[in-house]
C-alpha cells in the first residue's frame, strides 16, 4: 500500500485502495468532469482569443500575454472546476478561481492543435 501511495503521490495521481471502493464511482465521475471542464476552459480561451487577436498580437513577452489572458478570462467570469476527495459539490466537484497555470495549460493545448497561432 505504502509504495502504491507514493507513486501516485510523486507521479500527481491517486490511490485508492480496493477496501475503499465505495469512492471510485465518485472519483472515476468527477475526473471526468474535471477533464470535460479543462476543455470548457480551453473552448473559452479559443472565444477571448479570437476576439482579441489584434490586441494580443502586440504583447511582446509570453508572461505578459498569459497575464492578459487570464485577466480576460476573469472579467469574463471563467471559473474552473476541480475534483475534491470528501467535498460538498456533486460528485466531489467544486467550482475555484481560475489561475495563470489554467490559462498557460490551455494556451499550449490550443497551440499544440494549432488552433491559436499567438
Amino acid at each position: 500500500q505504502s509504495t502504491w501511495g507514493t507513486i501516485a503521490a510523486v507521479t500527481f495521481g491517486l490511490y485508492v485502495p480496493l477496501n475503499n471502493t465505495s469512492v471510485l464511482i465518485p472519483i472515476i465521475t468527477g475526473a471526468a468532469e474535471s477533464l470535460l471542464d479543462r476543455q470548457r476552459v480551453e473552448e473559452e480561451l479559443f472565444e477571448v482569443i479570437t476576439a482579441n487577436q489584434a490586441a494580443l498580437l502586440e504583447i511582446e513577452t509570453e508572461d505578459a500575454l498569459v497575464d492578459s489572458l487570464v485577466a480576460r478570462m476573469r472579467e469574463r467570469g471563467t471559473r474552473p472546476r476541480e475534483l475534491v476527495l470528501g467535498g460538498s459539490g456533486p460528485n466531489g466537484v467544486r467550482f475555484r478561481d481560475l489561475q495563470r497555470g489554467d490559462v498557460a495549460a490551455a494556451l499550449d493545448v490550443l497551440r499544440m492543435k494549432q488552433r491559436v497561432s499567438i
